[in-house]
């Protein structure tokens, strides 16, 4: 796996444009700037109901973040889709990954794209700074969240206690928490990004270091949807040893880089895939969603 990684992927030799451009490629040359997606309210107690007043006397959880934009846009876009470009060249070069069902292809990437995408922005160095919209993003703790559906009386939560929200801390469906929230990028969603960057750059990590842990996450057998998932934790497991076996060897004198490596991935993960799309592509793919541009790029080419 080593020589293909290195040889074939981390490279990635310019090539040549496939008759048929890829979506990516043909928003490039005629991008479009949609609206930001106002922040919606925060969701206002009930004065009448005493368990959601509890939430405004100190014990609501709810997180309040200035919404961002990019200081450069036009620049830090050419580099994104280079970057974007590069990351799915590179999945595509695998030979193990071409191996794999064609719809665990599909998945593999459509579900990992962002943090492939976003180690590839350590290991390229690619620098972005932002500046305030003007507007701020809530997000609302379970209990806001119940009140705010209770109020609207939602017959998904109608049974929900609110006193065992406040005990237990029981999770609100997410799917109805994320239908409740934005994804326009926040300060603390950039300071996500960067604080994992800065790791990763933090350890100098060399190229063949980033290949290995590229194919470490590309390769998750805890996807939803496999057909095959034992074969992708094989997969895993090898690019995770070969990952320890080289840094090992690389690296005598730091006998706790693979673990250091390894305990920078929980960063990572908190990184939302749909913040990554605002921040970095919104304004090139417009209303397209970013998983008919991956599963385009991935058949077509790059």
């Amino acid at each position: 796996m080593a020589d293909q990684l290195t040889d074939d992927c981390v490279r990635c030799p310019s090539k040549s444009l496939p008759p048929e451009k890829s979506i990516l490629y043909n928003l490039l040359i005629t991008p479009t700037v949609p609206a930001l997606p106002p922040s919606l309210p925060h969701a206002p107690a009930n004065p009448g109901d005493d368990r959601d007043v509890r939430y405004s006397r100190g014990q609501c959880r709810c997180a309040t973040s200035t919404t961002v934009t990019l200081r450069n846009p036009h620049s830090v876009h050419q580099h994104a889709c280079q970057t974007l470009l590069r990351t799915v060249r590179f999945v595509r070069n695998l030979a193990t990954f071409n191996d794999l069902d064609p719809g665990d292809r599909s998945v593999l990437l459509t579900s990992g794209w962002s943090d492939l995408f976003t180690l590839g922005l350590a290991q390229s160095r690619v620098q972005f700074s932002t500046v305030p919209t003007g507007g701020d993003r809530h997000r609302s703790c379970q209990g806001c969240v119940v009140a705010k559906l209770r109020g609207q009386q939602n017959s998904v939560l109608t049974d929900v206690s609110m006193e065992t929200v406040v005990a237990t801390d029981t999770e609100v469906p997410t799917e109805t928490v994320v239908a409740m929230e934005t994804d326009v990028p926040t300060e603390t969603d950039v300071g996500k990004i960067r604080g994992f960057v800065e790791r990763c750059q933090g350890l100098d990590l060399d190229m063949k270091e980033y290949s290995y842990l590229m194919a470490a996450l590309l390769f998750n057998p805890d996807v939803p949807g496999l057909a095959d998932g034992r074969q992708v934790e094989v997969l895993q497991n090898s690019a995770q040893q070969s990952l320890n076996e080289y840094t090992a060897a690389r690296y005598p004198l730091q006998p706790l880089r693979f673990a250091r490596i390894l305990l920078g991935l929980p960063a990572l993960r908190s990184i939302k895939a749909k913040v990554i799309t605002e921040l970095f592509f919104r304004p090139l793919i417009g209303a397209v969603d970013m998983e008919v541009i991956l599963t385009d790029m991935l058949l077509k080419g790059c």
